[in-house]
């Protein structure tokens, strides 16, 4: 609809400001991350909660494709419902996932573009940020 639409062009736009500087930087539906090697900095946004984190609060860093669990023939409104539930619940499954340092939000998904059919530029994409974070993180 037009209202999430204006609110995601509003929040990238926010979110250009909230990550300038950053060396690496990725958004998709309301979710952020940029990585800031000068500062040290990781800069997250999910929604309206943005916060930085320095690399020393990075505990742990994941990505997962979710796919799979619906029927191949689709005739029934039942199995149409039942497809749609899953793709929903697989992409809200999938991104790239960071534990941090953080009692009141230790763990954020950021959104990647995801598809029924083909994800496999967004795998590419997801293996680019796991290396991001282990040359940045882990190797200095």
């Amino acid at each position: 609809p037009i209202n999430a639409r204006m609110k995601n062009a509003s929040k990238k736009v926010e979110w250009s400001g909230l990550a300038e500087g950053c060396d690496y930087q990725h958004y998709h539906k309301l979710t952020g991350i940029g990585v800031n090697t000068t500062t040290r900095q990781v800069h997250l946004l999910d929604g309206d909660k943005f916060k930085k984190y320095d690399f020393s609060d990075i505990r742990d860093w994941s990505y997962s494709l979710k796919t799979g669990g619906t029927s191949m023939s689709n005739r029934t409104l039942a199995e149409g419902a039942q497809n749609y539930r899953q793709n929903k619940e697989n992409e809200a499954g999938s991104g790239f996932f960071l534990k941090v340092k953080d009692i009141d939000n230790p763990e954020w998904r950021v959104a990647f573009p995801w598809s029924e059919h083909n994800n496999k530029k967004t795998e590419i994409e997801l293996k680019r940020w796991m290396e991001i974070f282990q040359q940045n993180i882990n190797e200095k």
